[in-house]
């Protein structure tokens, strides 16, 4: 289940733009962007067909606009 978080936690992680991310998950498979890009938007497919629209919707405004 996704939950709504707080506002107090909401500052307890870490905010960088999509590009960042495709670096950081490439680092963490130990590939290239693109193949990290590719990676992450499947993943994230599979999530909105696993998650109810509501609770994609909450993760989705949790990002910056640049993940859209």
């Amino acid at each position: 289940i996704i939950r709504e978080i707080s506002p107090e936690e909401r500052d307890q992680g870490q905010r960088f733009k999509v590009g960042e991310f495709y670096a950081r998950v490439a680092a963490k498979l130990r590939t290239d962007d693109a193949t990290a890009e590719r990676h992450t938007r499947q993943f994230f497919a599979l999530l909105g067909q696993m998650v109810t629209p509501g609770e994609y919707e909450k993760i989705e405004k949790t990002l910056s606009d640049d993940y859209a």
